[in-house]
């Protein structure tokens, strides 16, 4: 499935990325670029350069060390310190302890956000908003990180990181806003908002025949993503841990199971959903016990 999603993702941003161009030497190539006047190929080769280079390029540097820090301190993380430190810490123990992990190998941080959140970025960044450690148990905060571990060791990061990447310049909206900065300029200006104009259309028209069937695609991969991290809690053995911290969540937000609309719109389950999935794991792994 990831692999799947990974592919329909590039094929749409590049698809994107490959119009943008081609509209740009449209308007740009009698101006700017005469060489390419009437050498289709050299055009066409320079269109796939530009469109591959502006999805690949930044998809590979969202896998390393400083943009991970860098999507970690855009969500508000910061690296945890003094007693909310050895606290994590000490839960991390156990639960590496169990998976046979390091614990030197995870980076952990809080957030100061006013909900009740945990979030696994890239390869080993894992942050808690401090409201859910002030709130919830001992025992719930640390069902809640084996879950986000299990994100982090199915890759499931590294993939959402990757996918970023490659929707980045899909945000080609931001280039129009740029422009719209030079449209003072006498004649200049006249021609940037044409260019804008077409831009736009483009835009957004691809954005509704190719990224809104990607993003529903992506809501049930995210789905299925949450499941096989609470399956790896499970596997830990810490799946009635990660089962209450969901019930108190429940008891939060009063959530319960939601109408099949509203299921659309979340890359989540509900928790009622996750709950008797959970139960069935558990159960299978007592059955699994007593007749060994």
């Amino acid at each position: 499935m990831n692999l799947l999603l990974l592919i329909f993702t590039f094929i749409t941003n590049w698809i994107v990325s490959a119009s943008f161009w081609a509209l740009y030497f449209l308007f740009t190539v009698p101006f700017f670029h005469e060489e390419l006047a009437g050498n289709y190929e050299l055009l066409t080769e320079r269109i796939l350069q530009l469109s591959l280079a502006c999805v690949l390029v930044p998809a590979v540097l969202s896998g390393t060390g400083v943009m991970q820090y860098f999507f970690v301190r855009e969500n508000g993380g910061r690296r945890a310190a003094g007693e909310t430190k050895m606290y994590l810490e000490r839960l991390m123990r156990d639960i590496c302890r169990r998976g046979r992990l390091e614990l030197s190998d995870f980076r952990l941080y809080t957030a100061k956000a006013d909900d009740y959140n945990a979030w696994a970025i890239g390869g080993n960044h894992i942050t808690v908003t401090e409201r859910l450690l002030n709130e919830f148990s001992e025992e719930e905060v640390k069902g809640i990180l084996a879950h986000e571990v299990g994100h982090l060791q199915n890759g499931h990061s590294r993939f959402g990181l990757l996918r970023y990447g490659l929707e980045w310049f899909s945000g080609i909206i931001v280039v129009t806003l740029l422009l719209a900065f030079f449209r003072w300029i006498p004649v200049l200006g006249i021609f940037i908002g044409i260019v804008n104009f077409f831009i736009l259309i483009q835009y957004y028209f691809l954005k509704i025949f190719l990224q809104i069937p990607l993003w529903f695609f992506t809501q049930f991969g995210s789905r299925r993503n949450e499941y096989a991290a609470d399956e790896y809690a499970c596997g830990l053995g810490l799946g009635m841990e990660l089962a209450v911290g969901l019930v108190h969540l429940e008891h939060i937000f009063r959530s319960g199971r939601r109408d099949w609309f509203s299921r659309l719109f979340d890359d989540h389950p509900d928790i009622p959903s996750r709950l008797e999935r959970i139960r069935k794991i558990l159960m299978e792994r007592e059955r699994g016990s007593l007749a060994g």
